[in-house]
């Protein structure tokens, strides 16, 4: 893994010196429109990437999916840190009450919009039965196929880890799974962080078809 790991950022950075890839340190998505995905574990640098690809536009809205939780201080910490990074003049959504209808209201916007991050998504819905999961699953790709500017969106990458010895954490693994992939499949750019680097997924992958 290592070594396959090494391999591609070897290529990412010949390709990068060819201009064949986007530079993050001065390039954002080339049109304000369409959907751009930064996926990655757990501190792999995946949200700050994501900011500083919108960091160029104006009119930027945030959407921070994970609900506050007081009694949760290491969450509670992330958050400040996240905060804290953020430009002031970002409308910042976190706190709603229901995601399908926050969107909803964004349609009467065109501000390039950035949700950080999917699970938080996926953990809002997760009390519901499959085919009600379907229904908002639907109405979230149809957004997103259609909306007028620029969507950014964080994935956390949880499928390469411990298999969740829990119902729960098992559908919610599947349904962030599910709905990556179908964010991928209609995405203009999508990028791997790992390490602190990051990896040109469209560039080196080939698609699989079922």
């Amino acid at each position: 893994m290592h070594i396959l790991y090494a391999y591609i950022i070897i290529l990412n950075n010949a390709y990068k010196s060819k201009g064949f890839m986007p530079d993050l340190n001065q390039d954002a998505p080339k049109k304000k429109k369409g959907l751009t995905i930064i996926s990655g574990p757990t501190k792999s640098g995946k949200s700050v990437i994501a900011e500083k690809l919108v960091s160029k536009y104006k009119n930027v809205s945030y959407i921070a999916t994970l609900k506050e939780d007081i009694t949760d201080l290491n969450l509670e910490e992330r958050i400040k840190i996240h905060k804290e990074r953020r430009p002031k003049d970002w409308r910042l959504y976190h706190n709603y009450k229901d995601f399908i209808d926050l969107i909803n209201d964004l349609k009467k916007r065109d501000d390039v919009i950035l949700i950080d991050s999917l699970g938080g998504i996926v953990v809002e819905y997760l009390d519901l039965n499959h085919d009600q999961w379907q229904k908002k699953l639907k109405i979230f790709i149809n957004f997103v196929q259609n909306y007028k500017s620029l969507i950014v969106i964080v994935i956390e990458e949880t499928g390469w880890g411990v298999v969740p010895s829990s119902r729960i954490g098992n559908i919610f693994r599947d349904r962030l799974g599910e709905l990556s992939f179908l964010l991928e499949d209609i995405s203009n750019n999508s990028w791997l962080a790992i390490h602190g680097k990051v990896i040109n997924i469209k560039l080196f992958s080939n698609q699989i078809y079922e």
